[in-house]
């Protein structure tokens, strides 16, 4: 399998698990009627760092390239993409057809929620997630190329 095969699909693979995971979370937030507690979702943060952190070890694993901090910090911002996108498709499902009612809440409750809509909160958190991302794969890189020295 070529390198752009290999990277591709680190990046899918470990972009749908992080998507899942955070849909699962949301949904077991959802449950325990913990989803209105913005403060726990810096859980995201936490899962993103650490599914970042999985996807580089398993492209190094299985590619034959040697440490690169551009293409690590690529890998983080490709596989927070696609887990971010399926999650804020999914939000934006939500907040638009399930839970009407917690969107209204968003929009009380959050700085600029007059001029919020599922798709704003989407984008928002597809930014975010896509942010962090980046800076995961940057801190990881770091960390790897110390464990090198």
């Amino acid at each position: 399998m070529n390198k752009n095969n290999i990277f591709r699909n680190t990046a899918v693979k470990f972009g749908a698990i992080l998507g899942s995971i955070l849909i699962a979370i949301f949904l077991a937030m959802e449950v325990l009627l913990l989803v209105q507690s913005l403060a726990i979702r810096i859980l995201d943060v936490v899962i993103i760092y650490l599914i970042v952190g999985r996807s580089l070890h398993y492209y190094q694993l299985h590619s034959s390239e040697g440490h690169s901090y551009l293409r690590n910090l690529g890998l983080g911002v490709a596989t927070s993409f696609f887990g971010m996108l399926l999650f804020a498709l999914f939000l934006a499902a939500y907040l638009s057809l399930i839970n009407q009612g917690y969107m209204n809440f968003l929009k009380e409750v959050l700085p600029m929620g007059p001029y919020l809509n599922p798709i704003i909160i989407g984008l928002f958190l597809l930014i975010e997630g896509v942010g962090i991302g980046a800076l995961s794969g940057f801190i990881q890189a770091l960390m790897i190329k110390k464990m090198e020295l």
